[in-house]
């Protein structure tokens, strides 16, 4: 019998960004609709809020109060670094000199004013959510998690556009200089991360809700091959990480999520390539999240028992290695505290070399 799914209302007639969030809500087990898929007339909403949080909130409620299903509502903010604060769009990001602008009339506003301050500004969204789920369980947050990374806006549009998001075409990666929408699809993804993880731990406590059985377990040799579906079938490292296994300076743990191999990461010991010191340095490798289970904590989930595992063991330091364009898993490996501190080259490309203290 298929299980019956959480129907949660996403408050917004955007269809681009219900889109987006239906991509990114993909296999929580819940069906996400819009205001629009009601088809019954929607009520009076007050965004006068100071602040981001307060105006998600009152969204939020206000669509509760009328349909009395769980709901979430965002809301955003964009700032620039160096504006006066007369220039600051803050929460009003479409409203101008009291004129609500459409689509193109922003994307000529903005690059006219980032034009003026020498053809860019640093820039950077501030989000916040509050999910309804009934009465009496409400979340809400406008962590830094949930902002975007720091970006440029320049004056000089990008011939795509996308409606609901003119600014996306003055958008670009502050690091590459590259417009987003030329940047492959997974260094794009701003703040998903944290909007998605807010969701998940919402879901999460839900009362009622029940959790699945999450289980980490050291694998070997004679299950190894099974680890191969993480790649789709086909993982360039195979050969090297067996002849590690085979040697004993590799351990591989996967992650099982009712019974279902869902990630996979390593823990190298002793290998001269990755500049490990016996005793003292390990090697964090190999960590993949199998393409249905990303974006719902697994992937943090089997990396913190890693570290977790390398220092049990009397490791102090604990280093990887990244693609330089591998915005998701960067922002995921800060927040376990790894640093940068080298950018490298071999066969597959840049990368960052990364390390923390345990």
């Amino acid at each position: 019998m298929t299980e019956e799914k959480m129907k949660v209302l996403f408050g917004t007639t955007n269809e681009s960004k219900l889109k987006t969030m239906r991509r990114m809500t993909e296999g929580l087990g819940i069906e996400l609709i819009g205001l629009k898929d009601l088809k019954a007339p929607l009520p009076q909403v007050d965004e006068s809020g100071d602040d981001i949080l307060r105006n998600a909130e009152l969204k939020a409620r206000a669509y509760w109060q009328a349909f009395h299903i769980p709901v979430f509502s965002c809301d955003s903010g964009l700032f620039f670094d160096g504006l006066p604060s007369s220039l600051q769009p803050g929460t009003h990001i479409r409203r101008v000199n009291g004129k609500t602008l459409n689509d193109d009339e922003m994307i000529e506003y903005y690059a006219s004013l980032a034009h003026s301050h020498g053809g860019a500004l640093a820039a950077r969204y501030r989000n916040a959510i509050c999910f309804i789920l009934d009465e009496n369980t409400v979340f809400k947050s406008a962590d830094d998690s949930l902002a975007s990374e720091p970006f440029l806006l320049t004056d000089v549009p990008h011939p795509k556009r996308e409606k609901g998001y003119p600014l996306d075409a003055l958008s670009k990666d502050i690091k590459t200089g590259q417009y987003y929408y030329d940047l492959p699809e997974s260094c794009a993804d701003h703040s998903e991360l944290g909007l998605r993880d807010f969701i998940i731990n919402a879901l999460r406590d839900t009362p009622g809700s029940s959790d699945p059985d999450i289980r980490v377990i050291q694998i070997g040799l004679d299950y190894y091959p099974a680890c191969t579906v993480l790649f789709g079938g086909n993982c360039p490292f195979s050969g090297t990480c067996l002849v590690q296994q085979k040697a004993g300076n590799r351990e591989a743990y996967a992650l099982f999520v009712n019974g279902e191999i869902a990630a996979e990461c390593h823990l190298v010991y002793d290998n001269p390539e990755y500049r490990t010191i016996p005793g003292k340095r390990a090697y964090f490798s190999r960590m993949v999240t199998r393409k249905e289970y990303r974006r719902r904590g697994y992937g943090e989930t089997i990396a913190r028992y890693i570290l977790d595992l390398a220092k049990t063991k009397g490791y102090q330091e604990i280093a990887l290695g990244v693609n330089c364009d591998n915005t998701a898993a960067l922002q995921l490996y800060k927040k376990l505290g790894f640093t940068v501190y080298a950018e490298a080259e071999d066969d597959y490309g840049k990368y960052f070399r990364m390390e923390q203290t345990l």
